[in-house]
């Protein structure tokens, strides 16, 4: 039997330009009165976690969204998903991803991004699956932090955990990202695609393929 060619793209800086989970927090930033976006600019200055662990660090950009239904934010990440992040779509590598598609690969999006508006990618590309930062929730209620984090190697052991391997040709795979930091996701194939815009590239060798936008 033939096995299928696995590709992943990372999203940030990758499909779009721009970093979306700071997009996301000025989105929701911006939904506030005038006196509360005072309050949380300042606050979030002085989020004493900015050089320290960046999960306390978003939990603390998150934690005055607390209390927020899940449908009150999944209308929140349409909104922004729509309104913004889709007129940031990097044209020439939304094409080679719907080029995957319609070879019938198994086309996967691993990100640290937000699953909440990532969802709303996964519906209208109709990629296999797509593997992200979770936000905790209880009982529909948002908690004010993330449940699961998707970055670095996380990544890669996400991927393991949820999807069989040994149905690819991973030597004939492809991985796209822009970041040093996916570099456990390259290592798992054979085609290793940096997308380039202008970040330090002194951390890939010849194995690896550069796409300039």
């Amino acid at each position: 039997m033939t096995k299928k060619i696995l590709v992943i793209f990372d999203f940030c800086d990758t499909l779009i330009d721009g970093q979306s989970i700071s997009l996301f927090l000025e989105f929701l930033l911006q939904k506030q009165s005038i006196l509360k976006r005072i309050y949380l600019k300042l606050r979030n200055k002085f989020n004493p976690y900015v050089s320290s662990n960046t999960l306390k660090y978003k939990n603390y950009l998150l934690r005055p969204y607390r209390g927020l239904t899940k449908q009150q934010l999944d209308s929140l990440s349409r909104d922004f998903y729509t309104n913004i992040l889709k007129k940031r779509f990097y044209p020439k590598i939304i094409k080679l991803l719907q080029s995957h598609i319609n070879k019938g690969q198994g086309v996967y999006v691993v990100s640290a991004a937000f699953n909440l508006y990532l969802e709303y990618f996964k519906n209208e590309f109709k990629v296999k699956d797509i593997f992200s930062t979770e936000l905790r929730f209880k009982e529909n209620i948002f908690t004010g932090e993330i449940k699961k984090e998707c970055i670095g190697k996380e990544k890669l052991e996400i991927l393991k955990e949820n999807v069989d391997l040994k149905i690819y040709d991973l030597v004939n795979s492809y991985v796209y990202s822009d970041s040093k930091s996916d570099l456990p996701l390259y290592s798992l194939v054979g085609n290793k695609i940096v997308i380039y815009k202008d970040q330090d590239l002194s951390w890939i060798n010849k194995s690896f393929k550069v796409i300039k936008l």
